[in-house]
């Protein structure tokens, strides 16, 4: 089985300035052009969504990422990162896609915010009968504090890590995000970066201008670099621009910036 990963950034399918603000026509023509590329392609998918306006905010609000929430905390923001899943999925749904749904707070468990048991039968299933499976940003339980955030970024590693472990050909992830890619000190996009060099970028990097309790692209960087040193490569891509998604699906895109191992 050969498997390809993409994640949509939480600022492309929500107004991140907002709050539980879904930007449903570019949602919309996301999963029309999802849909578009995965009918072409002979690979199977893991597609995972950021939580934008949706979780950032009540995680923030309730010190979720701090591991210091209530109990009530942590069910607002299982709840608002669920809502959002659920808006995303039915967006799939209409553009023809049979999706299978992978909920990090049913499928992981972190010790001190990194994975440390991972249940993976039922996502190499779900695979196997060819659903397109759909994670996302979430809230766990973590075996020293709790609780913690497990952003889309360290589910999709934390599945992919175990499944290639298995013998599933994973050899490309694509990151939609709404910058062409990681830009230098000037502003020009760095077209190709190989993992030993990321790090020092990753450190320049910011992270996003709104509520973000993932690190925004730095953290995006960091998990390619992760992909990389698997034999998995990255691209980091302007989804904002309509045809750019499906254009880079099937090999056709020249912009953005590729991580390589």
């Amino acid at each position: 089985m050969k498997l390809a990963v993409v994640k949509l950034g939480g600022s492309l399918i929500t107004n991140k300035g907002g709050r539980r603000s879904v930007s449903r026509k570019d949602l919309a023509r996301l999963a029309d052009e999802l849909a578009e590329a995965i009918g072409r392609s002979r690979r199977r998918f893991l597609i995972g969504h950021g939580s934008g306006s949706f979780g950032h905010v009540t995680a923030s609000e309730h010190g979720v990422h701090q591991g210091k929430a209530s109990a009530a905390g942590v069910s607002a923001t299982q709840g608002v990162a669920r809502e959002l899943h659920e808006i995303v999925l039915d967006a799939l749904r209409k553009a023809g896609l049979a999706t299978w749904s992978v909920a990090p707070s049913s499928s992981i468990v972190t010790k001190d915010g990194r994975p440390a048991a991972v249940a993976l039968e039922g996502l190499e299933a779900a695979l196997e009968s060819k659903l397109v499976a759909v994670t996302y940003g979430d809230v766990v339980m973590d075996r020293n504090q709790g609780h913690a955030i497990c952003s889309t970024e360290t589910a999709l590693l934390a599945y992919c890590r175990r499944l290639r472990a298995r013998g599933v050909g994973i050899r490309d992830a694509y990151w939609f995000g709404n910058t062409d890619g990681v830009y230098d000190a000037t502003g020009a996009t760095v077209n190709r970066l190989r993992a030993a060099q990321a790090p020092a970028l990753a450190s320049a990097v910011g992270g996003s201008a709104d509520t973000d309790v993932t690190g925004g692209m730095r953290h995006r960087l960091d998990t390619a670099v992760a992909f990389a040193r698997i034999g998995v490569s990255s691209w980091i891509l302007d989804g904002a621009t309509p045809g750019v998604l499906p254009e880079a699906l099937i090999g056709k895109y020249r912009g953005g910036t590729r991580v390589v191992s």
